[in-house]
């Protein structure tokens, strides 16, 4: 079965797509899953319309006194689902005296440069352009692909986009020094919405509407220039990744009560979403449910890292929402709390955790997971400009320190200058110049040419050589004289993302580095297989961990520690079980989406179900 929305073949019995959530429609009549098109069943001919689901799938729980009372419905009809989704306003100032001074070729020229940066930081990092009003751009992450941290992505492509116009700016400002300098206001928010799609339309376009579109384009009409404003429910799910400054309670337009608004600061220090606080509802934090022989494999795969003092490469495979980042959190912080509460004369240090991302696409996608890595360990904000020359010296002198700690021979000199072409000459949003070459020249031994050092002298058996061999040899001698130290752990997220060379790179370092306690820790969807079928086959110290769907036991359980009590309805339990099919995303959502509807209500401390009227 094929899904309209992004056109992933599933199972035929999938009741949901196994990429990017969409429900297909299931007959009234005989249960049988019916691709979302279909008007009458496959199996019996049941009319499938919108209404006849409704009316024929409701369905009634017990009320104390005996009488029943219907579900609050929620809506199966296969062109309108309701999602949990962030969206985002960005509207800039500055376009009006801007259009009074130029000809209208010309302005729309500017413009359209403008959209085209926008859309490419929304995109880069899995949001969608929904459409353009004015000079606004709307966009929503979560349609048609759910992940499991869109309000992180929302934020943190505000954060680009600001950065963008910023250059931008400069771009025009340096061709025309009396051009009118943008700024933007943006407004994120999260929340439900109803999403209609033409099911028949090849570009899978949508209109998505809800109370959560409306508090974002009211949070963006009030944002001060250059300023970003999130809604609570984006706020509580990444708190723990940005810094932010509370606003006194807004009154909105159209908004009966107060709306509490923050305004994005800036990403923290030394932080990674994969590593915090889990994504979860406020107030329901569930135990790690179903993961126990993944977690101790992870455990006594990183304890053999120590003890050997060799490399390991752990591949978390799954879909979508199965789990993998709230299982390399929980890893994580058990081997911390591990370290820190551990007296033993042979216990190492805690593990220094070092993490990137690979984005789906983009401008320098190729190593970007690097630029991540560079940027924490030199305390470098990814959307803030530094001084060229003094970034320049403060990497070249890490890495000198670095070295030399480690008693290391190598050039630092040469190791830095090779790491920074494999990111691109970008490390936070300064690009290294050319004079970084200057300084290689200035510090070379006499008669040494380019590429005559020892990065370049040994070709490891590999048959390579030149800048790309150079390249990987850094990158070799740097983490190795950094894991001297402390034991690394390294996450790449998002592999299945991952440009080649990278997952050229990372084989040659798990294969290559030696005497250091390295592990490397990668979730990837099965997709990485599709183009990479021989990924780590028949290494040693390669392994790959493959995150299966929860038992209707384990689904159940979650609920119940979701909900913190097992008194849930069994119509409700089992509602929840069936839609979510083993996916620990989709209950969560489910439950959100429950509690948002008054489906689920709290009351002195125990759920229950809502009636029509609350």
């Amino acid at each position: 079965m094929r899904c309209p929305n992004c056109q992933t073949i599933n199972p035929p019995t999938a009741k949901f797509c196994l990429e990017c959530g969409r429900r297909f429609g299931v007959c009234p009549n005989c249960g049988t899953v019916n691709p979302p098109s279909a008007k009458f069943c496959i199996e019996c001919g049941t009319a499938l319309s919108s209404r006849a689901i409704g009316e024929q799938t409701q369905l009634s729980l017990p009320r104390a006194n005996g009488h029943t009372q219907p579900l609050p419905e929620i809506s199966l009809n296969p062109s309108e689902e309701r999602r949990v989704v962030t969206v985002m306003f960005a509207d800039i100032t500055g376009s009006t005296p801007l259009a009074d001074r130029l000809d209208p070729e010309d302005m729309r020229a500017i413009l359209s440069g403008y959209f085209n940066l926008m859309a490419e930081q929304i995109r880069r990092h899995g949001g969608t352009v929904e459409k353009y009003i004015g000079d606004a751009v709307m966009a929503v992450f979560g349609i048609p692909f759910a992940h499991e941290d869109d309000p992180d992505r929302a934020i943190r492509a505000a954060l680009d986009m600001q950065a963008a116009l910023a250059r931008f700016n400069e771009q025009r400002l340096a061709q025309d020094p009396e051009a009118t300098r943008l700024q933007m206001h943006i407004g994120i928010n999260s929340g439900e919405v109803a999403a209609t799609s033409d099911a028949g339309n090849n570009r899978r376009d949508f209109l998505i509407t809800g109370d959560a579109v409306n508090v974002a384009a009211r949070l963006q009409s009030v944002a001060m220039f250059d300023t970003i404003l999130v809604g609570e429910r984006t706020y509580l799910a990444t708190r723990n990744v940005f810094t932010f400054h509370a606003l006194a309670p807004l009154r909105l337009k159209g908004k009966a009560e107060p709306i509490s608004a923050w305004v994005v600061l800036g990403l923290q220090n030394d932080t990674s979403a994969i590593t915090q606080h889990p994504r979860g509802i406020e107030g329901l934090e569930a135990r790690l449910v179903g993961r126990t022989l993944e977690l101790a494999l992870m455990h006594a795969t990183y304890a053999r890292v120590q003890a050997e003092r060799r490399p390991h490469l752990i591949t978390l495979l799954g879909a979508p929402g199965i789990g993998k980042s709230r299982l390399v959190r929980e890893f994580l912080q058990s081997e911390e709390e591990t370290a820190r509460c551990t007296t033993c004369e042979d216990t190492l240090a805690a593990p220094r955790v070092l993490q990137g991302r690979c984005p789906p696409y983009g401008e320098g996608v190729t190593y970007r997971p690097l630029v991540e890595i560079l940027n924490s360990l030199l305390n470098v904000r990814n959307n803030e400009t530094y001084e060229t020359q003094t970034l320049e010296d403060r990497f070249t002198d890490f890495v000198r320190e670095t070295l030399i700690n480690a008693k290391s021979s190598e050039d630092p000199v040469e190791v830095a200058y090779a790491i920074i072409r494999s990111v691109g000459r970008r490390i936070g949003n300064t690009t290294l110049e050319q004079n970084y070459t200057d300084q290689l020249e200035r510090e070379r031994p006499p008669g040494s040419t380019p590429g005559s050092s020892a990065l370049n002298k040994n070709t490891e058996q590999s048959g390579q050589s030149g800048p790309h061999m150079a390249l990987m040899r850094a990158w070799r001698i740097f983490l190795e004289a950094l894991a001297q130290q402390q034991p690394l752990i390294i996450v790449i997220d998002d592999l299945q993302w991952a440009d080649e060379a990278l997952l050229d790179l990372l084989e040659y370092l798990t294969d290559r580095i030696t005497d250091v306690p390295i592990l490397f820790l990668c979730p990837a969807r099965p997709d990485l297989y599709d183009r990479r079928r021989d990924w780590g086959g028949g290494r040693r110290n390669f392994t790959t961990i493959v995150l299966e769907s929860l038992s209707k036991e384990e689904t159940s359980d979650l609920v119940d520690a979701l909900l913190k009590t097992e008194d849930i309805p069994g119509v409700l339990r089992y509602t929840i079980l069936n839609r979510a099919e083993g996916n620990p995303f989709f209950v969560e959502e489910i439950v959100r989406m429950l509690i948002d509807q008054k489906v689920l209500i709290k009351e002195d401390g125990y759920w229950r179900i809502g009636t029509q009227n609350e």
